[in-house]
């Protein structure tokens, strides 16, 4: 009798962390799927907002996606593009020499 009561205590004990164990993995499927949707969501923004001139979104797919830092030039990289270059303040210029100014 006393080994019977034992063995139903046990079984009770194992069928309530058993359920527990159910309740949270459904919770946690459920967090996660949150998370997937939400990160959809995200992904769909970043994809689709022109304002973020700074950041590019790389990948096809949530499994493959990153975000690069956009290399932001400067005006100097900008001008020398062009074949052009700033010229120091104590520079002294020559006879002759052509100068075009872009900005002061």
């Amino acid at each position: 009798e006393v080994a019977t009561k034992a063995a139903e205590a046990y079984r009770d004990d194992s069928l309530r962390c058993r359920n527990a164990m159910v309740s949270l993995a459904k919770a946690y499927e459920q967090h996660f799927s949150r998370l997937e949707r939400r990160l959809e969501v995200l992904y769909d923004e970043l994809q689709n907002d022109e304002s973020s001139d700074a950041f590019e979104v790389v990948g096809e797919s949530l499994k493959e996606i990153r975000l690069v830092k956009k290399k932001v030039k400067s005006q100097e990289e900008l001008l020398s593009e062009r074949g052009l270059k700033r010229v120091p303040e104590s520079y002294d210029f020559t006879d002759g020499e052509t100068v075009i100014i872009i900005a002061e």
